[in-house]
C-alpha cells in the first residue's frame, strides 16, 4: 500500500496541515491582509478625492458656461446696438445724398429747361427771320416788278 493512504500517518498528516494552515493564516493576517488592506484604503480615498474633484470642476464648468452665456448674450446686445447705430447713420447719410441728388437733378433740369428756353427763342428768331426772308421773297416775286418801281 501506498504510505500517503496508510491510516496510521493519517493523524499526523491532519496535524502538520493544521499547523502548516495556521502559519499561513498567521502570515497573511499580519503581512498579507494589511497590506491589501492598506491599498484598498488608499484605492477608496483616491476615488473619494477624485468624486469631489469632478464635483468641484463640474460647479466650475456650470459657473463657466453661465459666464460665457452671459458674455454672449452682451456681446450680442452690443452688436445688435452697433447695428442699430450704424443703419441710422446709414439712414440718415442715404439721406442726405438723396437730397443732393435731388437737387443736383433739380439743377440739371433747371439748367436743361433754360438752355432749351434760350435755344427756342434762338429758333423762333430763325424762324422770324425764315419767315420774314420768305416774306420778302414771296413779295418780291409776287410784287416784284412793283416794288422796285
Amino acid at each position: 500500500m501506498l504510505p500517503q493512504l496508510n491510516s496510521a500517518f493519517y493523524t499526523s498528516q491532519v496535524i502538520w496541515v493544521i499547523v502548516c494552515l495556521a502559519v499561513l493564516i498567521m502570515a497573511f493576517k499580519k503581512s498579507f491582509i494589511p497590506r491589501i488592506n492598506a491599498a484598498l484604503e488608499k484605492r477608496e480615498e483616491f476615488i473619494r478625492r477624485l468624486g469631489s474633484d469632478i464635483q468641484t470642476l463640474e460647479t466650475e464648468i456650470m459657473v463657466l458656461k453661465d459666464k460665457i452665456r452671459e458674455i454672449q448674450q452682451e456681446e450680442i446686445r452690443q452688436t445688435s446696438a452697433i447695428i442699430r447705430d450704424a443703419t441710422k447713420k446709414a439712414e440718415v447719410m442715404l439721406e442726405e445724398q438723396m437730397k443732393n441728388l435731388k437737387a443736383e437733378n433739380e439743377d440739371l433740369i433747371n439748367g436743361t429747361r433754360r438752355h432749351l428756353r434760350e435755344e427756342i427763342k434762338g429758333l423762333g428768331q430763325v424762324f422770324k427771320l425764315q419767315i420774314d426772308i420768305t416774306a420778302g421773297i414771296l413779295f418780291e416775286k409776287l410784287f416784284g416788278p412793283m416794288a422796285q418801281r
